[in-house]
């Protein structure tokens, strides 16, 4: 990916190569992040997720137990953490409600109104963490 420069200011950047995740670790870095983050479900990793898949990004999910040893964490407890957070995320009505609240701080009044507005959005991202990803994880560990 190249460095963008749109002010024509020399930066220093010329030729300067960035070592930089590919959007489909990115993604895979993520769902750890959405079962591992202290404390509680950061819902700026929900809007990222959602907009990964939005453009037809796929994790890397080969990729999680690799990255769960580098943190020393088992892949058990990822397992057992992200489905008690997808559970909860699916039963709390509450936590749709805080999503909006926290999102609407980044987000610009047209792209609220297609998405955080839309009660359908809410039961999407669900969709996405309960069904398609666990699908595609299955099918990863199959292969």
């Amino acid at each position: 990916m190249m460095l963008l420069n749109p002010y024509a200011v020399d930066m220093g950047t010329s030729g300067l190569i960035i070592q930089a995740q590919s959007r489909e670790e990115i993604y895979a870095d993520k769902l750890i992040a959405f079962a591992f983050r202290p404390n509680r479900i950061k819902y700026r990793d929900l809007w990222d997720i959602s907009w990964l898949h939005s453009q037809a990004i796929k994790p890397r999910l080969e990729l999680i137990p690799h990255k769960l040893k580098d943190q020393n964490l088992f892949h058990r407890a990822f397992s057992k953490t992200f489905n008690e957070r997808k559970k909860l995320l699916k039963t709390s009505t509450e936590m749709a409600k805080e999503f909006k609240q926290e999102m609407q701080r980044f987000l610009p009044a047209e792209q609220i109104s297609q998405t955080l507005a839309q009660e359908i959005f809410s039961r999407f991202i669900v969709y996405l963490l309960v069904e398609d990803l666990i699908n595609q994880f299955l099918s990863a560990k199959h292969n």
